[in-house]
């Protein structure tokens, strides 16, 4: 689902069908240029109110990479704040896309 909702959001950005991106493919080589990936980046934090590095993001993750960071940062905030008290930012910091 998660998959589903970012390669619409990248497609949108594109301008192209969502079955027209590969979810593997790094966001870089598709074309994404930083003005893209800002306003992507802004949808994903206004929509999950999950934070993305723009650093992060324009080092060429793919939607299959950012769906992998994204569910850590969700899980660690449904369980990392009370299992050892670091909270999802330690997670996501180490996780780097």
């Amino acid at each position: 689902m998660l998959e589903v909702y970012l390669r619409e959001l990248v497609a949108a950005a594109f301008e192209l069908p969502a079955s027209d991106i590969d979810p593997r493919l790094p966001l870089t080589s598709m074309g994404l240029e930083s003005l893209m990936a800002v306003e992507v980046r802004n949808e994903i934090e206004a929509d999950l109110g999950i934070s993305i590095s723009m650093v992060d993001f324009v080092e060429g993750p793919s939607i299959a990479d950012l769906v992998t960071g994204l569910l850590r940062q969700i899980t660690g905030e449904a369980t990392g704040s009370r299992a050892n008290g670091s909270g999802a930012d330690a997670e996501w910091e180490e996780f780097r896309l």
